[in-house]
């Protein structure tokens, strides 16, 4: 009994690795030959209907070996031969096998060709295979290390603008012909030692690119000269890039920019001096200095700021709202007298920032019959401080103003004097009395004024 018992394992066991062995031998035979590749390539052209289309599956079903034979004969047969070919290669490129990429790139290859019907045809395809060939494309670059640039952060749904390639990206050159299977690309990023100036002659091909930001990079002068080739171009955008004056040349041939932003390069005034000059249709940011970190916007008294977190403003103690009014003693009236007297102080360097704090306020008035200012005021190194209201007829209580209250803007006056403003109020009651006209006067005033000072360590730009 034993004895049966190991005869019959030993049979399991042998037709076990017979059927493993077929199997092996199946799958080495599964394989074309290139003979037979060649051959079915070839029954593309025949005049039987059947044999092209068995010749087209067979083909689908081997995509590599297809793809390969079918690149170096496809531009060289007829027409009808060329449509199916390049048919073949759309199957496979619209497949989910590993050879989809190769394809796409073969027929992309062959669409620019100079022109002929192989090439024609191509783009047709190209247009059939779009939207697979985007949603592919686009995983492909992530998993590559690509990091998707949305409209909203992080919101996949708001529309994909475009990629940044930095530290992550573990790409060949070659994977960033992927670009051109999405459409619409109109930002892209370029971060850190990996980028390469042969980069530009993939990105040179992106129709729709108007924004490119490259940081902590080098580049040449070569790379630079082939986004001239962008017309979409509109923002460029070099931070911490190494570029000197030797670059200004190419830079001024990009007349296309609507913005060059220059922060932290080696490019000198003198080199500044002749992008002005000869890019008159272009808004040139040169920085060399150090990172305060807020935005700016118009104020009476200086510049109204919002403060980026994690900023060099913020750690310091600077708050949304304030207003900055001096830097280092030196009067700061906008955020572009801001941004010129920063720029001069290097990243790491101490510098004071005296600010105004208080709740800003705008109210606007359209003076009629029976108007009056009615208040009392005293001077103020900001302006008008309201000592007393008057009674109900008086616009100031209607606005909601209050004792205290500075008026630091008062129709085009800044910093208006007691003598301003009654003047103001008489001028608009003449109005209304001679020719029954309401003016409308606008005025800003701010509540609980406080000035402060901080010492603030400027960083690096972002």
């Amino acid at each position: 009994m034993l004895q049966t018992d190991r005869i019959l394992r030993r049979c399991i066991f042998f037709l076990v690795l017979a059927c493993f062995s077929s199997s092996l031998l199946a799958d080495e035979v599964s394989v074309p030959s290139s003979k037979a590749i060649q051959a079915w390539i070839s029954e593309l052209d025949h005049d039987e209907y059947d044999v092209r289309v068995a010749a087209t599956e067979k083909l689908v079903q081997h995509p590599e070996q297809a793809i390969i034979a079918l690149k170096s004969r496809i531009t060289g047969g007829t027409l009808e031969f060329t449509i199916r070919a390049i048919q073949v290669l759309t199957r496979i490129a619209v497949s989910d096998t590993a050879a989809n990429e190769q394809a796409q790139l073969a027929i992309l290859n062959i669409s620019e060709l100079r022109p002929t019907l192989a090439s024609r045809y191509a783009r047709s395809s190209l247009n059939q295979i779009s939207v697979a060939a985007r949603k592919r494309s686009i995983q492909n670059l992530r998993d590559k290390g690509a990091i998707p640039i949305y409209l909203e952060e992080d919101v996949p749904d708001s529309g994909l603008q475009g990629f940044m390639f930095g530290d992550e990206w573990n790409g060949q050159e070659q994977d960033f012909r992927l670009l051109q299977f999405i459409t619409g690309i109109q930002v892209l990023e370029l971060v850190g030692a990996k980028v390469e100036s042969s980069w530009f002659n993939y990105f040179a091909r992106i129709p729709t690119l108007t924004m490119l930001r490259v940081r902590d990079a080098s580049l040449n002068r070569q790379a630079i000269e082939k986004l001239n080739e962008l017309e979409s171009l509109r923002n460029l955008e070099f931070k911490f890039v190494r570029i000197n004056d030797a670059s200004v040349p190419s830079l001024v041939k990009l007349q296309q920019l609507r913005t060059l932003t220059l922060i932290g390069t080696d490019v000198t005034s003198d080199g500044e001096a002749v992008l002005q000059t000869n890019m008159t249709g272009t808004q040139i940011d040169r920085r060399v200095g150090g990172f305060l970190g807020v935005l700016g916007q118009a104020h009476p008294i200086g510049c109204l700021v919002e403060v980026r977190e994690k900023s060099a403003a913020e750690e310091a103690g600077i708050k949304t709202g304030d207003v900055i009014v001096e830097l280092n003693g030196t009067r700061i009236a906008n955020f572009e007298a801001l941004r010129d007297e920063i720029k001069v102080h290097p990243p790491g360097a101490a510098v004071k920032v005296r600010v105004l704090r208080a709740e800003t306020f705008q109210a606007y008035h359209v003076y009629q019959k029976g108007d009056v200012g009615g208040a009392k005021f005293e001077k103020h190194e900001l302006g008008l401080k309201i000592v007393t209201l008057a009674g109900a007829n008086s616009f100031l209580v209607r606005r909601n103003f209050r004792e205290g209250d500075v008026i630091v803007q008062y129709h085009t006056f800044l910093q208006p004097t007691e003598i301003q403003f009654n003047a103001i109020v008489k001028q608009a009651e003449m109005r209304w009395v001679k020719n029954s006209l309401r003016t409308q006067m606008s005025l800003v005033a701010v509540r609980h004024p406080q000035f402060l000072e901080f010492d603030v360590i400027l960083g690096k730009f972002p």
